[in-house]
């Protein structure tokens, strides 16, 4: 029971094991019902987050939409009013949802991830933006690491750590990985100004960092809700490069992936 137990904990079968002796017998079967309804009901609420997304960005287009088109007959004001508060309310759509999603897949506990096919990935994505190019990448990220998650989850992680060492790096960003215990830990790095404790304090309430880089604190905010929601870590602070180092250290599956 134990060891069916840490495959499911594993993301591989879904039920326990029935070949058990008969005195156990009901236990298992209450064990996989049990099972079975949270399955079911994590999958609904996947479901509906996914069309409250859907149903909460339409009308969002719809009102940008009107901002332009007040903005073209002269009423700035209103159109400023109007993209502010529609700013305001897709920022909160985007931070609230990923993490919900990530919740919901930590609950399930049925994923897991190659860290290494996932920055590879994320990597050359990343390279094809704009001065991407002109950095140097250095990626060190062992086979074999995984992480007990969503795999869009982990992409999305690291596109936002990742594009954001690209915009405020000077030459180079670092992407080391490791093995914990029980953890897989992830560094990101990059010789570019760093931040400040002032700063990071900013990303912790889920403001930006420098509005003059759309998006850089923002998604900084974000990433550490999805890590929240994985019950990882995120750690800020200053590289030997001389700029921003984020550590995440993010769970690994209980008992080895089997490949």
């Amino acid at each position: 029971l134990r060891a069916d137990l840490g495959d499911i904990h594993a993301g591989r079968p879904r039920t326990l094991s029935r070949d058990v002796p008969e005195e156990v017998q009901p236990v298992v079967d209450d064990l996989n019902r049990l099972i079975g309804f949270q399955d079911a009901a994590v999958e609904r609420a996947r479901t509906q987050s996914a069309d409250l997304a859907h149903g909460l960005k339409t009308p969002l287009a719809v009102l940008g939409a009107m901002a332009r088109t007040a903005r073209d007959a002269g009423e700035l004001k209103l159109a400023s009013g109007i993209d502010e508060q529609t700013d305001a309310r897709r920022r909160h759509v985007d931070r609230a949802l990923p993490p919900a999603r990530a919740g919901m897949a930590a609950a399930l506990g049925q994923q897991a991830a190659d860290v290494s096919v996932v920055c590879r990935k994320t990597l050359r994505m990343l390279k094809t933006l704009p001065d991407a190019g002109a950095l140097t990448w250095d990626s060190d990220v062992p086979e074999g690491l995984h992480f007990a998650g969503d795999e869009g989850d982990l992409t999305e992680l690291l596109a936002n750590l990742l594009d954001n060492a690209r915009k405020w790096a000077a030459s180079q960003v670092r992407l080391p990985a490791l093995a914990g215990d029980g953890q897989a830990v992830v560094v990101i790095e990059d010789d570019g100004p760093g931040m400040s404790e002032a700063e990071t304090a900013h990303i912790d309430r889920g403001q930006r960092w420098d509005e003059s880089t759309p998006g850089t604190g923002f998604g900084l905010a974000i990433t550490r809700d999805l890590v929240d929601a994985y019950h990882g870590r995120l750690r800020l602070d200053r590289s030997e490069l001389g700029g921003l180092r984020v550590t995440l250290e993010l769970p690994s599956p209980r008992v080895p992936v089997k490949k």
